[in-house]
């Protein structure tokens, strides 16, 4: 069986030969680390080669990968890619998406800036690493909204739930007979009890100008071919903590299965956990289920 290593030797061979997508993969496979160390550095310059080499998708990668240390040039990639990319190209969707998604969270000083520097970009034909940046922002993403007035919800308590469970700044406490497994480190916990029964625990931080009302819709947006919304999403105070309550059945491969999804915030930190079972078993428990969404809170 050919190794990682060996796979990443080809896809580099092909790359310096001048093959854009061998780019493409090379720029990927630094990212992420498969059959090479993780090399943002390398991964980014790879990506630029691919944009010199033609290749309508790899602006936008160049922009997802500077954002959120260079707000601006990452716009400024993703207008000029999206405007460059032919007609048709599955490359269109894919920018125009990133476009919606990163462009409401600047400034509008930022959004200015990026406006300038495409515009010298178009006059030389030049992409935005071959034309100096003539802008300086110092605070280019909008400010977070502040949480709106909202109702405050007490914790639903259930006497059963005894085992408790730190992660980061998080804490929940669920059934003692939950078996917990770590889906990735610091990142994403899954609790799993009475053979028909999951929890999923995921934190981070937001990033700079989003909001959990934002976070909340693409987040939706996005699992929609896989979880059809039951209901609106309801929001309320939590434990003093911005809470957005989600309720799901599933579609496609998850059909058959329910779900309990809860995102909950203060200031930068997000915790978003989902309460999955089978549709059969999901009413029986959904108190209990309630219970343990409930009693997530800072510590």
């Amino acid at each position: 069986m050919t190794s990682e290593r060996s796979r990443f030797g080809w896809w580099l061979g092909h790359a310096e030969a001048g093959d854009g997508e061998a780019m493409l993969e090379v720029a990927t496979r630094f990212e992420r680390g498969a059959g090479v160390e993780v090399n943002a550095g390398a991964a980014l310059g790879w990506y630029r080669r691919a944009v010199h080499a033609g290749v309508a998708i790899a602006p936008a990668l160049v922009g997802e990968t500077v954002f959120e240390a260079d707000p601006i040039a990452g716009i400024t990639w993703l207008m000029l890619g999206f405007e460059r990319a032919p007609d048709g190209d599955d490359a269109n969707a894919t920018i125009a998406t990133s476009l919606s998604m990163h462009e409401p969270r600047l400034s509008d000083a930022a959004v200015q800036a990026a406006q300038v520097w495409a515009d010298a970009c178009r006059e030389r034909a030049q992409w935005p690493d071959e034309v100096p940046a003539p802008h300086h922002v110092t605070a280019p993403f909008r400010p977070r909204p502040p949480t709106p007035s909202l109702p405050q919800r007490s914790p639903r308590e259930a006497p059963q739930l005894t085992k408790p469970l730190s992660f980061g700044p998080w804490r929940v406490t669920l059934p003692p007979a939950a078996a917990i497994e770590t889906m990735r480190v610091g990142q994403h916990l899954k609790a799993t009890w009475g053979g028909a029964y999951a929890l999923h625990l995921v934190w981070t931080n937001l990033a700079p100008g989003v909001d959990i009302d934002g976070y909340v819709q693409r987040s939706n947006t996005s699992t929609q071919r896989l979880w059809r919304p039951d209901a609106p999403p309801a929001r309320f105070l939590l434990h003093g903590v911005d809470t957005t309550s989600c309720l799901y059945t599933g579609l496609g491969p998850s059909a058959g299965q329910r779900a309990l999804k809860r995102f909950a915030t203060r200031d930068e930190r997000v915790a978003i956990v989902t309460a999955v079972a089978p549709v059969a078993a999901f009413g029986a428990k959904f108190e209990l289920l309630e219970a343990v969404l409930d009693g997530v809170h800072l510590s």
